[in-house]
Order: structure tokens, then sequence, then C-alpha cells
């Protein structure tokens, strides 16, 4: 039923693009009239030509019809191949003529009595269950040139099926792609289809729009008279907006993807700063360690004054020149500027959805974005956009934490080595004042051990986050902007395809001519009984 509705939309719009425009210029309008036997094959064909908007001059036509008459008046032309010069008078021209040419949209017609196929001559009369199956297949190939590559499409035809069946002796009446309207006594039977479309587009919804189907059960069969009217104009110039509108949606999502792998790959760089940074702290700490046990080996009179000395000397020596190599003032400054970055990216994400953060999360809690899984994707890109923004704010929640540490700890670490320093200098200048010496050196080591754990600790809350934030945003990109992204791909190679197929319908310019406004083809499959009655 959804199906026939969007087909009825055409066929009204169809109707808005054949209103006669208001403007003086030679209008033409051709009808192919045709006679099918019952199986659908075509055995007489008539053209009726109408021209309008005619001067007194002679007016200029196209046609390839054979036995040329005017029914209308008595308008007389010449002929010169397909070129047909009539001397007009102002008035209307009608005429008609007869070809040999087939017809675009091919029809194959069978008959069923309870499901067995039967020529319409042994069901006449008959009692049982009816199929009439009707097949139309499109003759207009083209190939046309799609993003460079070669594409068969066929000219877009749009067909009505009509027939009347009597209220008394048939019921239960059925047909696909269409609709049954009830008089009382008769019932309307119309459906639509449109050839070739399914072979065009190759999407499964369309597989099913080159054939009408009609049952019902019957306790007299006859044939009444099947109408076919069939058209190539599908859509006007104005509704190719909509095209338009899935340029600027691809667009923009290219742009939203290429942003995405930015901020992967900036994640990931985030994550190997991180890790650099958390091994530095881990060394600073273990030098400091092994500086600590030295003190309280030498303090302990576990190894003479001389050895301790120096293995708390080459100790802090090592400590101070792993500390050296940790840039903590690049390392703020490259947190603060993926800080900024991060900000930006919320700023120009939303902007995307015309939203406030406010509203946005608003909506990812109504609609309970959490827990969608559909192909919308308008919710998809809102769940999408809310949850990256989520996941950023929190990084820099982090980077906050971690920058307020390092600015804290890194004046006292340094005040603290001097402090070493300063220690191991009072040691140097004699053995009354060692112990002293000694207790303010382990003080300002376990101090400095201290720090250097917190330093540790925040480094690796900073590289666990970075690591998170990387995971998420590869995971965001591949099942969430991707799946996107692949999703107006899809759309995109429809649009593409739907708009040049909406070219050839304009680009159609008659049956038996090339200069038609509109044509029409009106098939005919006559009606069959026998006189009697059941």
């Amino acid at each position: 039923m959804k199906k026939f509705q969007k087909l009825c939309n055409l066929t009204i719009l169809l109707g808005l693009a054949f209103y006669p425009l208001s403007v003086f210029a030679l209008q033409k309008n051709e009808t192919i009239y045709s006679t099918l036997n019952y199986d659908g094959s075509s055995y007489k064909t008539i053209v009726s030509n109408h021209l309008s908007w005619i001067s007194y001059d002679n007016v200029e036509d196209n046609s390839e019809l054979k036995e040329i008459l005017n029914i209308s008046g008595d308008e007389t032309y010449e002929r010169k191949e397909n070129k047909l010069s009539w001397k007009a008078m102002g008035n209307d021209i009608f005429y008609q003529g007869t070809t040999n040419k087939n017809l675009p949209i091919q029809s194959e017609i069978k008959y069923f009595l309870n499901e067995e196929e039967k020529q319409l001559e042994e069901m006449l009369g008959k009692e049982g269950k009816i199929k009439i199956q009707i097949k139309l297949s499109n003759q207009l190939k083209n190939h046309v040139k799609i993003n460079g590559t070669s594409t068969e499409l066929y000219t877009p035809f749009v067909t009505t099926v009509g027939t009347m069946l009597d209220s008394k002796y048939n019921k239960n009446i059925s047909i696909n792609n269409g609709k049954i309207i009830s008089t009382g006594t008769r019932n309307m039977v119309v459906g639509l289809a449109a050839p070739g479309l399914y072979d065009s587009v190759k999407l499964d919804k369309l597989k099913e729009l080159d054939e009408i189907t009609i049952t019902y059960e019957t306790t007299n069969f006859y044939l009444n008279s099947i109408y076919l009217v069939s058209t190539p104009k599908l859509l006007e110039e104005v509704d190719l907006k909509v095209f338009h509108k899935m340029d600027e949606l691809y667009n923009n999502m290219y742009e939203l993807q290429k942003n995405m792998d930015k901020l992967e790959q900036g994640t990931k760089e985030l994550e190997q700063g991180a890790n650099v940074l958390t091994k530095g702290s881990s060394e600073l700490k273990n030098g400091l360690k092994s500086a600590n046990q030295a003190i309280n080996e030498l303090k302990n009179g576990t190894m003479n004054l001389e050895k301790g000395l120096t293995k708390v000397l080459l100790s802090l020596k090592n400590a101070e020149q792993e500390f050296a190599k940790i840039n903590l003032t690049q390392s703020v400054a490259e947190l603060n500027k993926l800080k900024t970055q991060n900000i930006q990216t919320i700023q120009s994400l939303l902007k995307k959805t015309k939203l406030t953060e406010e509203q946005l999360s608003k909506l990812y809690i109504e609609q309970k974005l959490n827990l969608y899984q559909g192909d919308d994707i308008n919710l998809q890109s809102l769940k999408s956009t809310y949850e990256l923004v989520t996941l950023l704010k929190a990084n820099n929640h982090a980077i906050d934490t971690t920058i307020k540490t390092i600015q804290t700890l890194n004046p006292k670490l340094q005040e603290l080595l001097n402090t070493l320093k300063s220690a191991i200098s009072q040691l140097d200048n004699g053995s009354k004042q060692l112990t002293n010496g000694i207790t303010k050196l382990q003080a300002g080591i376990n101090d400095l051990y201290n720090g250097s754990i917190t330093l540790n600790n925040g480094t690796n809350t900073l590289a666990k986050g970075a690591s998170d934030l990387s995971k998420g945003a590869t995971a965001l990109n591949k099942q969430g902007i991707q799946k996107l992204n692949n999703y107006v791909q899809i759309l995109k190679n429809y649009s593409n395809k739907l708009e040049a197929l909406i070219k050839l319908s304009e680009e159609y310019s008659g049956f038996t001519s090339n200069n038609s406004n509109q044509t029409t083809f009106i098939s005919v499959i006559k009606g069959a009984k026998i006189n009697y009655k059941k």
C-alpha cells in the first residue's frame, strides 16, 4: 500500500506537470492508442497528435506516422521525410496516423484458474479462483555516465492498469501495488507500476513494481476490458531541489568525517605522549627510591661513608638527569593545546547540530539515544555528536587535573633537588655535620620520592584517560561517523541515479516524433464473455 501511495503521488505530480503552459509557443500532445491481444501483445496502433498555440503562419512539425489524416479541420500539410509543414489558419490541429513501431512498454498477460495457467477462452463462464498476471517490461534502455561510470538506466515510465469487476459474480478481490474501489454493484480495480525502475536503481523495495496481479473468486468468469495508461513524465524541475539538498548533506558529511579522522589521530598522538610522560615519571620515582635505600644503608652503617656518599651522589645524579628529561613546561603547553582543540571541536559539533549543549543533552535523554540502534541519519548524528561532546569534556577535566598537579609539584620538586644539592655540599664540608646532613638528605629524598609518586599517579591517570579517549574516538569514528558516512554515500548513489532518471524523463520527446511536449500511451485489452447465464 505504501508503494501504491507513492505512485499515486507521482500521478498527481504528473497532472501538474501536464498542465498547459501560458506561453505562445507550439505545444504538441501525442497520444498513442493500441489494441492488445489477450496475451498482451499489440496488434493495432493509432497515434493522435494535437497541435496548439498555433499562429497564422506555417507550423513546422515532426512525425514518423503513415496515413496521416486531419480530423479537426481543413488544414493541409507538405511532407519532406519526417518534417511536416502545416498551412495553419490559427486553429488547433488534430491529426491521426498509423505506425508499426513497437511500444516502449511491452506487456505479457497470463490467466490462471484455481492456480492452473489456462488460455482465456478455456476459463470463460467457469467458477473458481481467478488470477490475472500482467508483467510489464521497459524497452527504452540508455547508457548514462554517472560519476564517470557508464550505467544502464531505463527511461522511467509510470503505468496505470484499470478494469471493472461485477460484485454479483466476484468477491475477495485483491491487487498488488493498487487499490479496490467499490461502488456497490461494481468494483473499480486500479494498479500502478513503474517498469524498469528496479533495474535502474537496484533497490529491493522497487522489485515488484513491474508486475500487476489481480486475484478474486468468481461464480461466472468473464473478462472486462483492461486499460493500461503509460507516461514517461515523472517530476518537474522544481522537484530536483531535493537532490541539491542531498549534495549539501554529502558535503557536510565529508567535512565531519575529515574532522573526525583528525580528532582520532590527535587522540592517538596524545596517548603516545602520555605514555612517554608516564615512563619518565616512573623512572624518576625508581631513581629516588634507590637514593633513599642508599641513605638508609649509609645511616645504618651497612656501608662505609665514602661508598655510601658515592652511591648517593650517583643515584641523585641519575634522578636529576631523568627529571631534566621531563619537559614539564612543554607537556603543559601540549595539554593546553589539546584542551583548546577539544573545545573548538565541541563548538564545531554543536554548530552543525544548531543546538546548544543543554538542548542536545535534553534531546539525547528524551529520545533515549543511548539505546538507539536504528538507521535514521539525523538521530544517529545527534547520538554520535552528544557522546563525542561528553567524551571530550571528560578528557578536558582530566587535562585540567593533570596540569594542576604538574604546576604544583614542579617548583616543589626543583626546590627539593636544590635542597639535596645543598645537603651533599654540607657532607663534603666535614664529618661533624654528617649526621645532620644525612637526616636532611633523607627527609628531602623522602619528600621528593613522595612527590614523584603523586606525579607518577597523575601521569598514569592521564595515560589511561588518553587511552580511553583514543579507543572511544576510534570506536565512534568506526561505528558511528563512518557508518553514517556510508549511509550518506548510499543515498548519494541513489540520488545520482534518480536525478539521471528524471533527466531521461524530461528528454523524452515522443514516440513517433521528436517534438512532443506530452506523450501518453493508452492500451486496451477488449473484454470477452460467453452469452449465457450460469
